[in-house]
């Protein structure tokens, strides 16, 4: 049994570490991306006219690449590329599909799109994981901890942010094209941690 530290504590020491430091922050981005992603996404497409039925049928197709992506993409990582990179691809694959998002208003579109989109998500989520398991070990349990309530705080923060959006008059638009800038912003995360290879 290990006595856990202070959350203050576990959070400066994530401070401290540049690498702990960009793995929480991508960590942060993904799921802001999700919790955007999740609640405006069908609102999106019921104003342009998609039904719940069509709309149940593409966000089914869309998780096909969490199936497909993350095994290959965590061995690819592994063997010959770094996680950097791919974390990198990914943003830049989730910025694109969401400013694609915005112009795209056919079934078949939007469900590339939102295909597009998750095969970003899938290689940031995987390699997120792979790199921050391996900076951790047993003994890091307040980190693992914190870690994993990345997705909580996401949760809280990304509806927060986008509803001021809404209230200063964005628009579903305006949030989507900050939520597109976002994602670009984060592609420059990867650059500032060190690759595990």
């Amino acid at each position: 049994y290990k006595k856990h530290m202070h959350l203050y504590k576990t959070v400066a020491r994530v401070h401290r570490n540049p690498n702990l430091r960009g793995i929480f922050l991508i960590a942060m981005m993904l799921y802001l991306f999700y919790s955007w992603m999740v609640i405006y996404t069908p609102i999106h497409l019921l104003e342009i006219g998609f039904t719940w039925e069509q709309i149940g049928v593409i966000f089914t197709v869309m998780l096909v690449p969490f199936v497909l992506i993350e095994y290959p993409a965590g061995w690819l990582a592994d063997k010959y590329l770094g996680e950097t990179e791919m974390l990198t691809l990914g943003f830049g694959i989730m910025g694109s599909a969401v400013t694609l998002l915005l112009f795209t208003s056919s079934f078949w579109g939007v469900m590339l799109v939102l295909f597009l989109s998750r095969i970003g998500a899938s290689l940031v989520e995987i390699m997120r994981d792979v790199y921050f398991y391996k900076k951790v070990d047993e003994d890091d349990l307040d980190l693992i901890d914190l870690f994993r309530n990345m997705r909580s705080v996401a949760y809280v923060f990304g509806p927060i942010l986008a509803s001021v959006l809404l209230a200063f008059n964005f628009g579903m638009y305006g949030v989507f094209i900050v939520l597109s800038l976002l994602m670009f912003a984060a592609m420059f995360v990867p650059i500032t941690i060190k690759d595990t290879k």
